[in-house]
């Protein structure tokens, strides 16, 4: 699970094997930094962050796959896990594989303000089902929409931290 889509596009791959995979993949720098990238096959269902200090050494830390609908740009594809889930599958077919998730948040989580009390939650808004690996050091999600699963997203959560630019730094 926490590998991406096995031998098309995964955690730890290198940039020039995926474009060699998806030639007409789309790529575009994140936050104007040399060192993220944001390839994207939008036909495919396909978007990875690529980070690394250097063009010829970026490597994907996340891999999102669309299973239903349009998201962002990016078509439905036909990719599914290692173990199976993608179009058409349920919730249950997500618990009964993976089992119990270490977190289900709402699909855009956020702390809200402490002048605000937090807004009711839509019931049928889109829910992640968090799964992590053993060390905690990558973690898939799975969008749930009503009982579909309709994305998911894998995270290496070190390179990420180490090159995805989270907060400006502070001005003296």
């Amino acid at each position: 699970m926490h590998v991406g889509i096995p031998g098309v596009a995964y955690v730890g791959q290198q940039l020039k094997d995926l474009l060699q995979r998806f030639p007409k993949a789309q790529m575009t720098q994140f936050a104007k930094q040399e060192d993220v990238w944001i390839v994207s096959v939008p036909e495919e269902g396909l978007s990875c962050y690529l980070v690394g200090p250097g063009r010829d050494s970026l490597k994907v830390a996340s891999v999102g796959f669309n299973f239903e609908e349009t998201y962002l740009g990016a078509r439905e594809g036909t990719y599914r896990t290692r173990e199976g889930i993608g179009k058409g599958s349920t919730v249950n077919d997500l618990l009964g594989t993976y089992g119990k998730p270490v977190a289900i948040t709402g699909e855009r989580s956020a702390k809200p303000s402490p002048q605000q009390p937090a807004p009711q939650e839509d019931p049928g808004a889109p829910k992640k089902y968090q799964y992590a690996n053993p060390d905690g050091t990558v973690k898939t999600y799975f969008v749930v929409q009503g009982y579909r699963v309709v994305r998911a997203v894998v995270n290496d959560l070190g390179p990420l931290a180490e090159y995805v630019l989270k907060n400006p730094p502070a001005k003296n």
